[in-house]
Formats: structure tokens, C-alpha cells, sequence
């Protein structure tokens, strides 16, 4: 005969991983919920209870925070000041290909950028206009002066 999977029956409750369980201290409990920003935390603490969310790109300057102050709580001081978020890349020893030549690009000395043109004064666009207008033959100018005057 052939085992069959019970259909009707009760069904066997999921297991929850460590980190999906509250965690319990003997001040109280925390549950740890991820949501689609980061993680929200729930504690009871009787009269102290509350909650807070915590971003996820700034959990691990959150973790950092946490360990510098465990690190004073316990008397001693903390080993690095706590800066921006930085995620754990796992990365070769040596590149190789196309990541190799991106190395390569972001070691590479920069190119100093040209100065940019000074803008010209009002003085300039007076001479320029002059100089322009002076060179216009008078035949020219008289055909460009009824243009202007409408």
C-alpha cells in the first residue's frame, strides 16, 4: 500500500528559527519582527514597554551602536566610534576580469578638470555688441533697423 499524507488531520505547527522567537531576558521580552524596511521591535518591560523600527540600511550602524555601549556598560571603552553603515561584501582576495578592470579604474589618478570659462561682463557684451555692430556694412544695418523697431 502507499503512504498517503494526511489530509484531514491536524497539521504539525512550523518550526520557528531561533531569531523568529521572542527573545526573553529577566527584565522582560523582546520580538524581533522583519518588515519590508528594515525591523520592528516590540519589548515589555511592564511600565517600560514600547516599541521602535529600525531601517535596513541602518541596521548595522544600529549593531555597532549597540556593541559600544555594551563595551561602556561593561567598563571598558568602546575600540572604534561608530560611522556610517557599512554592509559586509564578501569579495575575493584578487579580482579577476571585468572586476580586475574596475579595480584598476578606481585606482587610476584622476584627471584634473578645466577651469571653467569666466563669465563675461557687462562691459564685454557692451564691446562685443559694439565691435559687431560697427563692422555691419550701412547697408546691412539700415535693412537690420526695421527688423529691430518692430
Amino acid at each position: 500500500m502507499v503512504k498517503r499524507r494526511n489530509s484531514g488531520g491536524a497539521r504539525q505547527p512550523a518550526q520557528l528559527e531561533w531569531w523568529e522567537k521572542p527573545m526573553v531576558t529577566p527584565k522582560g521580552t523582546f520580538q524581533f519582527t522583519p518588515v519590508a524596511d528594515g525591523v520592528y521591535i516590540e519589548h515589555n518591560w511592564n511600565q517600560n514597554s514600547g516599541h521602535i523600527g529600525i531601517p535596513k540600511q541602518n541596521i548595522g550602524r544600529f549593531i555597532k551602536y549597540l556593541t559600544a555601549l555594551e563595551a561602556v556598560i561593561n567598563g571598558a571603552t568602546p575600540s572604534e566610534a561608530p560611522g556610517p553603515a557599512r554592509g559586509i561584501a564578501k569579495t575575493r582576495a584578487t579580482p579577476r576580469g571585468k572586476e580586475a578592470a574596475k579595480v584598476e579604474q578606481r585606482r587610476a589618478p584622476k584627471k584634473p578638470k578645466p577651469e571653467p570659462t569666466p563669465k563675461p561682463t557687462v562691459e564685454d557684451l557692451d564691446a562685443d555688441l559694439t565691435s559687431y555692430l560697427s563692422a555691419r556694412s550701412p547697408a546691412e544695418a539700415a535693412a537690420a533697423a526695421p527688423a529691430d523697431a518692430s
